[in-house]
């Protein structure tokens, strides 16, 4: 007997706190939607940070288990939409690239790189400087890095001189990430 009142006075508390669905009235449905957002239902979010010499701005950008960069900055401002939506730009970068099999590096100093995933791109701009792990050296005004096929394309003022002292100059060119197979125009 003693359980059936419990449970009876239960039921009838948990009836009573149980909120009634809400209706809508034709005011409810008339005030206007929110602004527009972003595919994943979120609005894109900015954020603006500020390293040190001790702390810098780093990312490090991975595939798997490799390496594809890491890049330091003394400053950045990012928009952020969703994982694969970012495009970050950086000042003052010290940007390294890793070869996908010979582990080879390409290094590189700009004073403004962006970052966008969605164009799969790393781009340098106003003066790169750069240089091989193998010892060749360049320098152009821009410098991109296609990440879907690990490519370089520079423009602007191109200069490449080989660790034997070769140099070649053009104002643009493609190549692979060791500057071995170089396309200069």
């Amino acid at each position: 007997m003693r359980v059936t009142l419990g449970l009876v006075l239960f039921l009838a508390g948990f009836c009573a706190c149980s909120p009634k669905p809400q209706h809508a009235s034709a005011l409810q449905t008339s005030v206007p939607s929110a602004a527009p957002t972003a595919s994943n239902g979120l609005p894109p979010i900015t954020v603006r940070s500020h390293g040190n010499a001790n702390q810098p701005v780093r990312i490090v950008e991975k595939q798997g288990n490799r390496r594809l960069y890491e890049l330091t900055a003394k400053s950045t401002e990012s928009t952020l939409q969703s994982q694969s939506q970012f495009r970050g730009t950086f000042a003052q970068t010290h940007v390294t690239f890793y070869g996908a099999t010979s582990g080879a590096t390409l290094t590189g100093d700009a004073p403004i790189t962006t970052v966008d995933r969605a164009k799969e791109s790393v781009l340098m701009q106003g003066g790169v400087k750069s240089h091989t792990s193998e010892g060749v050296v360049l320098t152009c005004d821009q410098l991109e890095y296609d990440r879907s096929t690990g490519r370089l394309h520079g423009t602007g003022n191109v200069h490449i001189t080989s660790k034997d002292g070769y140099t070649l100059t053009g104002g643009s060119f493609t190549s692979d990430l060791r500057l071995t197979q170089v396309h200069m125009q």
